[in-house]
């Protein structure tokens, strides 16, 4: 016999059941605004939510480009503040700034994620005390976005809040989230030179010079510096040849890496002291700015052809910040190279830089070589090249500079010059040059300066002293001018003279000339050909072409008594 349903289980059916109906209706995933902020390459793209915003991997995207068009993809890689997202299109090509949406599941929400952010108020007004209810008393509510008005602003989803920097809270694009961007220029140039009857230095180059950032959409850099040239070679041979002087992909170095590789024809960029390479080179940085490397590969001969395979090196080199803001720099080097497979040269070098805040730049680099059972040399450390510099700017256009130079031949099996080196002259043969450069400029806008230089070599010393000034308007209207005395005492000639310059706008262009005269002394001349007048007049014009393309044209003209030496040219450049 059945028995009669007792009336308040009956009512709590009733009430149960629709409840359990309408959670049964909720929506299972969120659905998140979102903005692409990178397309590195077609069919992948860096949107601006990440683990912080509950996305992972696996979550299905949706894209709405302003053509209309709707594209679908998924989450393949998350981090803190973004996430990579993978388009089923794979051709699709997007720009930064396009929306859509990211479904979440709702599984994922933790306690309190939606919770608004507490924003300091000012002072409150004594008011009655209201009772808390709806989302502020801790129970749902049908409509989560809906909050009780308050007197400050709610802070974005990004934590950014009135007051506070336009880009705080903001990640900066890492390397390989951003799109690829080709920089460079392409250019060509002719000269043709007449010097005593001969062409020989004449030749023409057609050439580019560029760097892709983020070319496979993993964060590298690729360079390209490359040249078709016909001119005459040192060995008299006249054809045209292709000259690459870089190529090289570089990846890593960056905050986000510290380690960097480097492939390709290259200079090191922590020790460019020991050449062109042909080979690998790796580096890392430390958190304190301290950094290490090292390289391997083929050394390409220093000739028009650049070819390669012959000398082989390895390499090592550590440089040593006194903070993070590098003002003060030690590095030191060793490299080791082989000719043919034979062991050949030992060198170290070693380089300081000084930045001082007040203005001053002080840098030296030696190159050192060692020496064991040489023929030439003595066994041990000699100073084969060092150079020094120190300058000294001041507010208001005055400065200082000087230079100090000094060469040696290294004893070496690799060969990097035409001429035969005799034994004699590798043992004594050295140059010791030292410069010194100062300019004013007046609160007229004149310059003076004033500049020398001292040389001495195993046999001879030399030196040579100019001054003078730069004005505007001085000698021509709406032109600068420049008046200037020089004096050259070289290895077999004396020269003293005078030069008169100017340089201004001219033709649609600036155009810019200069006149020389100059009474020459030669020793060891007949005494009637050893002293004569030189005339030198030179000039070069520049302009603006067209978008992004600049030319320059020039000319160069020497009469010496009755020999004369013509030079004509130009280039053309376009920029990218």
């Amino acid at each position: 016999m059945l028995r009669p349903v007792p009336n308040h289980l009956t009512l709590l059916a009733m009430l149960t059941i629709p409840a359990v109906a309408v959670r049964a209706q909720q929506p299972v995933f969120e659905k998140l605004e979102i903005r692409v902020t990178a397309a590195p390459t077609a069919g992948i793209v860096t949107i601006d939510r990440g683990e912080r915003d509950r996305v992972a991997a696996g979550d299905k995207v949706v894209l709405l480009p302003r053509n209309g068009d709707i594209l679908h993809g998924t989450v393949t890689k998350v981090g803190s503040r973004s996430a990579t997202v993978e388009l089923v299109d794979r051709s699709a090509q997007l720009r930064r700034g396009v929306r859509g949406e990211v479904l979440v599941p709702r599984q994922r929400r933790r306690p309190g994620a939606n919770a608004p952010v507490p924003v300091p108020e000012g002072p409150k007004a004594t008011k009655p005390k209201q009772p808390a209810t709806g989302a502020e008393a801790g129970q749902p509510t049908t409509n989560p976005t809906r909050r009780r008005p308050r007197q400050g602003r709610t802070p974005r989803e990004d934590g950014w809040r009135p007051g506070m920097p336009l880009l705080a809270g903001s990640r900066p694009l890492e390397p390989r989230e951003r799109a690829s961007r080709t920089t460079g220029r392409i250019y060509t140039a002719g000269d043709l030179r007449r010097t005593l009857d001969s062409f020989d230095q004449s030749f023409a180059r057609l050439g580019t010079d560029f760097e892709v950032e983020n070319p496979v959409g993993y964060g590298g850099t690729l360079r390209v510096h490359a040249e078709f040239t016909y001119l005459t070679e040192t060995t008299g041979n006249t054809d045209p040849d292709l000259r690459v002087f870089e190529l090289a992909y570089e990846i890593g170095g960056t905050r986000y890496d510290p380690m960097r590789w480097q492939f390709g024809r290259l200079l090191p960029r922590d020790m460019p002291e020991f050449g062109l390479l042909d080979g690998v080179e790796w580096g890392y940085r430390f958190a304190d700015g301290h950094r290490i490397g090292a390289s391997f590969g083929a050394l390409p001969e220093l000739d028009e052809d650049l070819d390669t395979g012959a000398d082989m090196q390895l390499a090592a080199w550590y440089l040593w910040p006194d903070t993070i803001a590098e003002r003060l720099t030690f590095g030191v080097g060793y490299q080791k190279t082989w000719h043919h497979l034979r062991a050949d040269r030992d060198l170290v070098v070693g380089k300081v830089r000084y930045l001082p805040s007040d203005g001053w730049d002080i840098a030296a680099t030696t190159w050192v070589d060692f020496y064991y059972g040489s023929d030439t040399k003595r066994d041990g450390p000699e100073l084969t090249r060092a150079r020094a510099h120190a300058t000294r700017r001041w507010d208001g256009g005055s400065g200082l500079e000087f230079t100090y130079d000094h060469e040696e031949y290294p004893d070496q099996r690799r060969t990097e010059f035409l001429q035969t080196i005799q034994p004699a002259t590798l043992l004594d043969a050295h140059q010791d040059r030292f410069g010194a450069h100062a300019f004013t400029t007046s609160s007229s806008g004149t310059r003076w300066f004033a500049r020398g230089t001292a040389w001495t070599d195993q046999d001879r010393t030399g030196a040579t002293a100019e001054a003078g000034l730069l004005a505007d308007d001085l000698l021509v209207n709406d032109m600068r001018s420049g008046l200037a005395g020089f004096l050259v005492h070289g290895a077999h000639s004396t020269l003293l003279g005078g030069r008169i310059d100017h340089g201004g706008q001219a033709f649609d262009g600036r155009l810019d000339a200069l006149l020389e005269i100059a009474f020459v002394h030669h020793e060891g001349f007949p005494d009637n050909a050893d002293d004569l007048i030189q005339y030198r007049l030179a000039g070069h014009w520049s302009r603006n072409v067209g978008e992004r393309w600049n030319l320059l044209c020039y000319g160069d003209a020497t009469l010496w008594d009755t020999e004369l030496s013509l030079g004509l040219g130009f280039y053309l450049q376009r920029t990218f």
